[in-house]
């Protein structure tokens, strides 16, 4: 950050700094910060400091010529200053040990690549973007073609990146610790909005009951991974591996039980009911059906009071988290049997609200 900090004042001394846009790409992380009244270019803005942070970190563990940090991962304080015009001010973020330990967790071959795929398509767009000019440059040409009276011309894309835009994922990473200790609270949302919906974007604006599902689509059902969400559950929230293993199973047989009987009705209702006592009701006869069918029970007592209400140290008991975490394996394990290739099942993944239906 020094440095680069030290970099924008020499452009600003050899007066380069742009003031509007950056067809030199001498800001690669940073949005011209417009003209002050003097008409020279100001600061430029380093926007979304949480993403430009997480992205930042991201790249320094995925180095492993940066030292031992891989070897002992140690907790992190950032300090985030703002000279902004309303207002100075001062935000400290604290990142603990064990997240970094999962960040390097992250570079494994296991979990790389569909990581990355779910930081894709987390990035929102900045502001800015321009009206697109014809590729010839010829003004003769532009000027045979006006736009028709009622039509806006094309904007260029808006820049997106560390600095130039918001990332949701990274935001909602940051967001666990931002209280100086792991708020489970936050954790759901995170496992909810990133690792089980296919559109965290939208998802995360229309949501404002704490329980409620999740948004699914078939396009992206094939980034929904167990693997990648035990990996987080164990390093990040410390839940306990015989726990999370209980939960797999148990997820697993209701799949199972699901594909033999291609009850796409049971599917809705173990991931989109929001009320923890129908929930409770549709895994009794869950129950009923599993015992009529294999002649044994599906989840013991003492497997349901590990599933459902025990809980990891410092945690709150979460109703909502356990129904996620068995629809994460639920529609991997779907998906693994090809469940969904058949058209009248897909549509068992548009919510109750999506159809119209209140």
């Amino acid at each position: 950050f020094l440095k680069k900090n030290r970099e924008i004042i020499n452009l600003s001394q050899a007066d380069r700094l742009p003031s509007v846009d950056d067809p030199d790409n001498v800001l690669d992380r940073e949005l011209p910060g417009g003209l002050n009244k003097e008409k020279r270019p100001k600061y430029p803005d380093a926007k979304a400091p949480s993403t430009l942070l997480m992205a930042d970190l991201v790249e320094i563990v995925s180095d492993k010529q940066n030292g031992n940090l891989a070897k002992s991962p140690t907790s992190i304080t950032a300090y985030h200053m703002s000279n902004s015009g309303q207002g100075p001010s001062l935000a400290i973020m604290h990142i603990p040990g064990e997240f970094v330990e999962f960040l390097f967790s992250l570079q494994s071959p296991d979990y790389r690549a569909k990581w990355n795929r779910l930081v894709a398509r987390s990035w929102r767009a900045g502001k800015g973007g321009g009206d697109i000019e014809d590729a010839s440059g010829d003004a003769e040409v532009q000027a045979e073609t006006p736009v028709k009276k009622g039509k806006k011309k094309p904007k260029a894309p808006a820049p997106v990146g560390a600095g130039k835009s918001r990332n949701e994922l990274y935001n909602d990473l940051m967001a666990i610790f931002e209280d100086g200790f792991c708020n489970w609270m936050a954790a759901t949302r995170f496992i909810r909005r990133h690792l089980l919906s296919s559109d965290p974007t939208s998802f995360y604006l229309e949501s404002s009951r704490a329980h409620r599902g999740p948004r699914l689509s078939a396009e992206q059902l094939e980034l929904i991974d167990w693997q990648l969400t035990a990996l987080f559950l164990e390093k990040v929230l410390g839940m306990d591996k015989k726990r999370i293993e209980l939960i797999k199973e148990f997820a697993t047989r209701l799949a199972d039980l699901i594909s033999e009987h291609n009850d796409r009705r049971l599917f809705r209702e173990l991931v989109f009911t929001d009320v923890e006592w129908q929930y409770r009701a549709i895994l009794a006869k869950v129950q009923r059906q599993y015992a009529k069918d294999r002649g044994k029970l599906a989840l013991g007592f003492d497997e349901y009071v590990d599933v459902f209400l025990n809980t990891e140290p410092g945690a709150r008991q979460i109703w909502s988290l356990v129904r996620d975490l068995i629809s994460i394996r639920l529609v991997e394990r779907l998906f693994e049997l090809k469940f969904f290739d058949n058209d009248e099942n897909r549509e068992a993944l548009v919510t109750a609200s999506e159809s119209g239906v209140e």
